[in-house]
């Protein structure tokens, strides 16, 4: 009997024995398999965009940050500088279906042509997750919806406004116009005093598009424009020749600059600055250096309202981080669309280039300008991109040099005819609402 015992017991340690090596070596199977996966399923790629060297540091610094926050997360930035290339890297990483998780874009019809082709990723259960509704402006969160569904991160904006230098109205005792009648009478003033009320430059044939933007927002509101730059409403519609005739009103009051075709946009800032301008319809401040004094006594204006009461619409794009549907939603990219959300991140990135950060509660600094500027977009009950952002580009691309002409020879039937020609050829017969 005890000797079946002993047998028996040396069995039992014998099975228990090689019980334990197989899970140790099945243990030790299953860590090399985790810890080869473990820099693929724990990296990141964010491509990028920038202007300048000076921008790329500060990208780097703050995600320095990240990496600090989450050492077993690989992260690689790709940056590219070359602006004319940049689109044409995205189209090809989203059509071959392969390249970087995380990818800076442009909102509105940007990222609907890539959505209506199936290349990005709805993020809806992440930002509905992170309660990022309530983490933007309005009109910022307007920009990344499509069918209510989420499509982007936004990280900065460009807020289209009129900016001036307070020291030139306080000198002939002239309020900011705030109507269309108080914007004829400052125009008449300024040029009595050998001053345009409007700096402009046509040589950047696109910054004719915010003319033609505010001035329909102002006259016919947001339902109409947005109808309109979707190829629903003719060109030839009365109410588009309305809004042709009350830019003509400027043009016929000599309210520009007259030699506005000598200039680039960024080159008739400057007219303002030495109050030769008293006024300049912008996406901003440009980054040229200035006396201090100068730069302090800066300040934007909403465009005027035409139709009383009609709500102040803002043109306002807005940059974002997109994500292509290549991509797979895992804890590591949420970790960085987060940290892409972050205060500490929109506030660095932004920085560097004078903008706004798309986000709420980033740091905005002292700066009066930068504070009336997020107030606008903040208090904005909706609006657009800009015109070359809300609609097919293929027809934004040809409708500079109409408007721009039109500033020349001011016959409103011709231009209304010319863009419902174009639109008949981008778009088609107007499609049904």
């Amino acid at each position: 009997m005890n000797s079946r015992y002993s047998l028996l017991l040396s069995a039992m340690c014998t099975a228990i024995t090689l019980a334990a090596q197989v899970f140790t070596l099945i243990l030790a199977l299953s860590n090399a398999a985790y810890a080869n996966d473990e820099p693929v399923e724990k990296s990141v790629k964010v491509a990028i965009q920038v202007g300048d060297g000076k921008h790329r540091v500060f990208i780097k610094q703050v995600l320095g940050e990240f990496e600090r926050r989450y050492p077993n997360i690989a992260y690689e930035l790709i940056v590219l500088r070359d602006v004319q290339r940049y689109p044409l890297m995205v189209e090809e990483w989203l059509a071959k279906g392969e390249g970087p998780d995380i990818i800076y874009w442009y909102a509105g019809q940007r990222i609907k042509h890539f959505q209506d082709m199936g290349q990005l990723q709805d993020i809806s259960a992440f930002w509905s997750k992170n309660k990022l509704d309530q983490a933007f402006p309005k009109a910022v969160v307007d920009s990344i919806k499509i069918d209510n569904k989420a499509w982007a991160i936004p990280v900065t904006y460009f807020l289209w406004a009129l900016y001036y230098r307070e020291h030139s109205f306080k000198r002939l005792g002239l309020a900011v116009p705030t109507t269309w009648a108080e914007t004829l009478h400052a125009c008449k003033k300024f040029r009595e005093n050998g001053i345009d009320l409007f700096a402009f430059g046509s040589k950047t044939a696109w910054a004719s598009h915010a003319w033609f933007d505010y001035i329909n927002l102002r006259l016919n509101g947001l339902s109409f424009y947005r109808d309109l730059l979707a190829g629903r409403i003719a060109y030839t519609d009365d109410r588009v020749k309305l809004a042709l005739r009350y830019w003509r009103q400027l043009l016929d009051n000599e309210c520009f600059n007259a030699n506005y075709s000598s200039y680039t946009v960024w080159q008739a800032f400057p007219r303002v600055l030495h109050g030769l301008s008293a006024m300049t319809l912008a996406d901003g401040v440009p980054q040229i250096d200035m006396p201090r004094e100068i730069r302090d006594d800066i300040r934007m204006a909403y465009f005027p309202e035409i139709t009383e009461a009609m709500p102040r619409y803002t043109v306002a794009p807005v940059n974002v981080f997109m994500v292509p549907a290549y991509t797979r939603m895992r804890p590591e990219l949420e970790k960085m669309l987060m940290f892409l959300a972050s205060p500490e991140f929109q506030a660095s990135f932004n920085a560097p280039i004078s903008r706004p950060a798309a986000l709420i509660t980033a740091d905005r600094g002292s700066d009066v300008l930068a504070q009336e500027t997020f107030q606008a977009i903040a208090s904005s009950p909706g609006g657009i991109q800009y015109l070359d952002r809300d609609t097919d580009i293929r027809f934004a691309n040809k409708t500079p040099a109409i408007l721009v002409d039109f500033m020349q020879h001011r016959d409103v039937d011709k231009t209304a005819k010319d863009l419902e020609s174009l639109r008949k050829e981008i778009f088609g017969p107007l499609l049904k609402k």
